[in-house]
């Protein structure tokens, strides 16, 4: 167990390392092309950060593990809101108020996904009856299909939007923008894209090996599997926005943050949907016990809460405070312990 834990700590060196870097050459490469930082985080950083979710919920649903790896998903969206409570803390100024509207459709875009994940998860409580027979295609899931076909015309639109904020905002003070140069904006866009490739293979090889580790250590302590992917994989393989996040936050390139962790949000959920294609036993939504079931509609509903909140504090430019602490951090931070509690008790009873 004691090699195991080391192996895990090592993967999660890298990860953190390679989260440290990822959100400054994203951030460059989005303002190189003309579309921002906001669609750079969006989509850019979002991929690349999103990287340990991908191939740690393949790897373990290639083993059978489902319920670690829906687990795992939405441990992740959820914890990746709580960044925004570590970003209120960094930040002495309210951060909602500064961010950019461009937001609000990304972040509603991660809301419609989790609803197309509650309807698949509960098509697998159906044991008889008309949805059993018409959910799935083959081994594929109609709800991943649904989860795939919305992301890819979300991405479209955001780009649009993009192009839109990129020529209205066009007019930005060279001032404000050399405020934050650093070496990478000076790197030639090809230079830049090839060593945005660079770390995202450091996060893939160092991704693989957090879901092997973390599945050995959930067997090992006797973890239920929804409890074991909320934590050790949604925790660890949320790092590399929680680094990002620090590193943006310092420098007060909050839309970056913002960016990332609402296309994060999005892009997580078709893990899922790419996971079921590996997973070539059945549909991966009827691959779950019905605890496991419950308890992830119950997480995810929880994730659709929590987005909610921070979708009204960015459209209402929320900037109340209690002390340092902004009241949507209060109710995240809150939202968060009771997913945590829910997870656990439902494992617990397994």
């Amino acid at each position: 167990m004691v090699s195991t834990w080391i192996s895990f700590i090592i993967a999660s060196t890298f990860v953190v390392g390679a989260g440290i870097f990822i959100g400054r050459i994203s951030g460059a490469i989005g303002e190189r092309l003309g579309l921002g930082k906001a669609w750079a985080g969006a989509v850019l950083l979002s991929f690349a950060t999103t990287l340990p979710e991908l191939v740690s919920s393949v790897t373990v649903s290639l083993r059978g593990d489902t319920a670690m790896a829906i687990g795992g998903i939405l441990g992740s969206i959820i914890f990746n809101l709580l960044i925004l409570v570590i970003v209120d803390l960094i930040d002495p100024r309210p951060i909602y108020h500064r961010l950019s509207f461009s937001h609000v459709f990304v972040g509603l875009t991660g809301c419609m996904l989790l609803a197309i994940l509650c309807f698949g998860l509960m098509t697998g409580l159906v044991e008889k009856g008309i949805l059993s027979s018409v959910d799935h295609i083959g081994f594929i899931g109609i709800p991943s299909l649904m989860i795939i076909g919305a992301y890819l015309l979300s991405q479209l639109l955001i780009l649009q939007i993009a192009r839109d904020d990129a020529s209205k905002s066009s007019g930005a003070s060279n001032d404000e923008q050399n405020s934050n140069a650093s070496v990478f904006d000076k790197m030639k866009t090809s230079n830049l894209f090839f060593l945005y490739g660079g770390i995202v293979a450091v996060i893939f090889i160092a991704a693989y090996q957090l879901g092997v580790q973390a599945e050995k250590l959930a067997s090992g302590y006797h973890l239920g599997a929804t409890f074991a992917g909320a934590t050790l994989l949604g925790i660890v393989t949320s790092l590399p926005e929680v680094t990002n996040a620090v590193t943006c936050a310092r420098r007060r390139e909050i839309d970056l943050v913002a960016g990332n962790i609402f296309g994060a949000n999005a892009f997580v959920i078709v893990v899922i949907a790419i996971a079921d294609f590996f997973y070539v036993k059945s549909s991966i939504f009827h691959s779950l016990n019905e605890r496991d079931i419950v308890s992830s509609v119950i997480m995810a509903s929880i994730g659709i809460i929590m987005q909610g909140v921070v979708l009204g504090a960015l459209i209402s430019k929320n900037s109340n405070r209690i002390w340092r602490i902004g009241i949507a951090s209060i109710f995240l931070t809150v939202l968060y312990g009771i997913s945590l509690f829910i997870s656990y008790r439902f494992s617990s009873q397994l």
